[in-house]
């Protein structure tokens, strides 16, 4: 468990260091937008496949990346005028939990936003539309923009794109700024090979996590379970054989856990399309709900520790159906009635 609850904890702190490293805004490898802690990276085309930064970004968006220090001080997002073309920026804290609000979804105007730490009590300065605030110090921001693939579409994104900026507050004039991220600068990158970069080291993880957890306070009711795990991380540092546990204990759940996650895929069956979360429901012990074309959708669970898949197939109906079904050997109880999903009961 604290393993599967740190892990985006110590993969966010090392992203963030890694883009620490580049000197200003530009690109990593020539593919990847990348930028130094308080600043966004932009891209003015498609993200190149041989990226390695994250598993399977988006192919019809342009993208921005870029991490935040809000311990340090503010930065403002600008948002330039879209008109009527898709965008979101997705902003989320060191928990990878978003905190902001801003793209065509929520109907965000054009303006000025300003990103705060949880201790920030500044003055907000003018022409600033909202503040949004961080319950971390490190936070992250991508902006995605969507672009059609055509000539016409790639040339005519290229204005909008320029004002997709982030940088601290002390840059603040209130004018929007611009940068021609064509002319971006490359910086050369260390990733490679088939899959992601593996942004975590399981052998020195619960090293790491004693100082992260010193950046990221408890959520309410975490604070006996950051009790424990400090009492079990200082134990660890004074006992040699506690420390190789821990060690042996997360090299195990980065091959059980976190590598299946990376495995997504999808299959065809009977004609339809569907999502596979076999991996990831044994994974996370989660229950999901696939939607499909047809009316239907499937609710799909599969047991921690098990191989065993279970699918429930819920058909939205003009009266209450029962239904049981049998499927890989166990039995599948629910129901479905009129305007809603309901999932009544389930065995394992």
């Amino acid at each position: 468990m604290a393993y599967l609850w740190g892990w985006p904890l110590g993969n966010n702190s090392n992203r963030r260091a890694a883009f620490a490293k580049v000197p200003e805004p530009g690109r990593l490898g020539g593919v990847l937008p990348a930028a130094p802690t308080g600043y966004v990276g932009m891209l003015y085309d498609y993200i190149d496949s041989s990226e390695r930064f994250v598993t399977c970004p988006n192919q019809d968006t342009v993208y921005g990346a870029g991490f935040m220090a809000l311990d340090k001080q503010p930065v403002v997002v600008q948002v330039p005028d879209f008109g009527e073309r898709f965008y979101t920026y997705q902003i989320v804290d060191h928990r990878t939990d978003s905190f902001a609000s801003i793209g065509k979804q929520y109907g965000t105007k054009p303006g000025m936003y300003l990103l705060v730490g949880p201790n920030w009590k500044g003055e907000v300065p003018a022409g600033i539309t909202a503040v949004f605030r961080s319950s971390t110090d490190l936070a992250a921001v991508f902006p995605r923009v969507f672009q059609d693939d055509t000539p016409e579409d790639k040339a005519a994104i290229q204005k909008v794109l320029t004002q997709v900026m982030v940088y601290p507050l002390s840059e603040y004039t209130g004018q929007m700024k611009s940068k021609d991220w064509k002319k971006a600068p490359s910086f050369p990158t260390t990733g490679s090979g088939s899959g992601e970069t593996k942004w975590v080291n399981p052998e020195t993880f619960f090293d790491q996590l004693a100082e992260v957890m010193k950046e990221v306070p408890p959520l309410p009711g975490e604070e006996a379970f950051y009790g424990t795990m400090q009492s079990v991380l200082a134990a660890a540092a004074k006992d040699p054989q506690i420390k190789a546990t821990l060690q042996q204990t997360a090299i195990a759940s980065e091959e059980e856990l976190i590598k299946p996650l990376f495995q997504f895929h999808k299959q065809r069956q009977a004609g339809r399309q569907w999502l596979d979360f076999a991996t990831h429901c044994r994974a996370m012990g989660h229950g999901l709900f696939v939607p499909h074309g047809d009316g239907a959708v499937e609710h799909v669970r599969q047991r921690t520790r098990r191989d065993t898949l279970h699918l429930h197939r819920l058909r939205r109906a003009g009266s209450a159906v029962e239904w049981s079904e049998s499927l890989l050997g166990h039995i599948c109880q629910g129901t479905a009635s009129t305007g809603e999903w309901v999932l009544v009961d389930y065995r394992l």
